[in-house]
């Protein structure tokens, strides 16, 4: 959780996006990794048997 809090603070200080496609490659950079943080976090819970199919659902 700390990773995720220092990487979106990182991002969030990131100047170099100047144009849509760049913001839209940029929100997809970031929810693909909080996705992958959920993924994680879900899997450490035993009571969720498939973690990655439970985040794309």
């Amino acid at each position: 959780m700390l990773g995720t809090t220092v990487a979106l603070a990182v991002l969030m200080r990131w100047p170099a996006v100047l144009t849509l496609p760049q913001a839209a490659g940029l929100g997809m950079l970031v929810g693909v990794g909080l996705r992958a943080s959920t993924a994680v976090n879900m899997g450490i819970n035993p009571n969720i048997p498939r973690p990655l199919c439970a985040t794309v659902s």
